[in-house]
């Protein structure tokens, strides 16, 4: 049994609940008034505040990282959702990203993806970024309104390269092919 939400309560403890326990023993006054204890209970009804997101603008390459920064702490709603990354004269998304626990380390949401597993953005393109309402909560349970946006990819590819490898060149013919293909 709880409290009730925003409201006014105080506290009376008889004079003769809490004595010492000494051979004659004296008694503690108490609090016999509601105006010596009191208190109210206030429940946070505030959503979770965007302090900053990126990629915006134009960004070099098409291979953007995407990051939101909250003033507080951060977790996954109950239901999880996508952020879409979509050309701005598509209604076809390009991207859909699902966002994780993993991505969130408190107040920061990293999303990155993998164009091997995902595909790529296009160049010279401008892109609505999508990330619906309730995808994630504050500490008190509070939905976050979700967020769209727009950024532009830069003028050349950004094909990402893990360390240490290196990317092989490879021709296909011939092209256009009937019923066989050849890859050197």
């Amino acid at each position: 049994l709880g409290l009730e939400e925003n409201a006014e309560y105080y506290v009376i403890i008889p004079g003769t609940a809490i004595r010492n326990n000494t051979s004659s023993p004296d008694y503690w006054d108490g609090i016999t008034t509601p105006l010596e204890w009191s208190f109210s209970t206030v429940v946070d009804a505030s959503v979770p505040e965007l302090e900053g997101w990126t990629p915006q603008d134009t960004i070099e390459g098409t291979h953007p990282t995407f990051t939101l920064t909250f003033v507080e702490n951060v977790m996954l709603g109950e239901a999880g959702g996508m952020l879409t990354v979509t050309a701005k004269d598509s209604v076809n998304p390009s991207l859909e990203l699902p966002i994780t626990e993993d991505d969130i380390v408190d107040n920061l949401v990293t999303i990155e993806y993998d164009t091997m597993e995902t595909g790529g953005l296009n160049i010279n393109t401008t892109y609505v970024i999508n990330i619906e309402a309730d995808v994630l909560i504050n500490e008190a349970g509070n939905a976050w309104e979700g967020k769209t946006w727009e950024f532009t990819t830069g003028d050349t590819f950004t094909t990402p390269v893990e360390p240490g490898k290196t990317l092989a060149e490879f021709k296909v013919y011939p092209n256009p092919f009937n019923d066989r293909i050849r890859i050197d």
